[in-house]
């Protein structure tokens, strides 16, 4: 049962590193989108 409790407390450690990942990422991009929209218009 323990053994069971530590995977999920890992799993939700993963989940929230991938989603902050995911959130810089997105939000490198959306900068990006806006330069290049800056500079074409």
């Amino acid at each position: 049962m323990k053994y069971q409790k530590e995977v999920k407390m890992t799993t939700i450690k993963i989940s929230e590193e991938a989603e902050k990942r995911i959130r810089e990422r997105s939000k490198r991009v959306e900068k990006a989108h806006n330069d290049f929209k800056r500079a074409c218009g």
